[in-house]
């Protein structure tokens, strides 16, 4: 069975969200009323990235720094990324995020190559924090990136769409897949909009039922 697996980063392969981490640690609270609006769909992702990336006044070294020390991955996730290597499954990380910060985790992780699309950012010389918004297109224009434009792209050459996410950005390619691994707020959104989704704690969750889901699916096609 061919299998994209396409999964959200922060805060479904990290512990917890780089930015919010970030905004937490040099901004207090003042950043979550942007947040909230996203949440409530009162305001789109497109702008509110760049007014809650407005509120960072830090140098990037040190940014980087405090990320280091602060932030974890689940400590399943080496060995899934192993285990779709084995089998010959697509694992692509799609992120609401920067490309700087997922590569520096993965490189200190010792995470191996993965295909990545995200956005990414530059820090000027005031220290003023700028949106790179992802060059792919945007099917509604609501997103600086577009998720669900990959899935659509390689729809036709995969047997199943796999999703794993956790997110506001994570609630649109989700309802696009097939298989639908969720935790916190997408669970939540997926659960009231009843779209079927499987609840996961970390990615041995996912891998276990991924390895039933696969087999049934090779017993049916015998």
């Amino acid at each position: 069975m061919k299998l994209a697996i396409f999964c959200d980063f922060d805060g479904t392969i990290t512990q917890n969200d780089t930015l919010q981490f970030l905004l937490d640690h040099y901004v207090g609270d003042a950043w979550n009323e942007v947040e909230d609006k996203v949440e409530a769909g009162l305001l789109p992702e497109k702008e509110a990235l760049q007014l809650e990336m407005d509120f960072l006044k830090v140098d990037e070294k040190s940014a980087f720094e405090a990320l280091d020390k602060n932030i974890k991955i689940d400590e399943t996730f080496k060995d899934f990324t192993n285990w779709c290597k084995e089998h010959n499954f697509e694992l692509i990380v799609l992120s609401g995020g920067f490309r700087k910060i997922i590569e520096f985790v993965f490189q200190k992780n010792y995470i191996g190559s993965i295909k990545i699309y995200s956005n990414d950012f530059f820090v000027d010389s005031k220290n003023k924090w700028k949106v790179i918004p992802s060059n792919s297109p945007k099917i509604n224009g609501l997103c600086n990136h577009c998720k669900t434009f990959h899935l659509e792209e390689i729809r036709t050459n995969f047997d199943k769409i796999v999703y794993i996410g956790d997110g506001t950005t994570d609630r649109c390619p989700a309802q696009k897949s097939d298989w639908v691994f969720a935790k916190k707020g997408l669970a939540k959104f997926l659960g009231e909009k009843n779209f079927p989704f499987f609840e996961f704690r970390d990615f041995a969750e996912i891998k276990s039922k991924l390895e039933l889901l696969t087999d049934k699916k090779l017993e049916e096609s015998n």
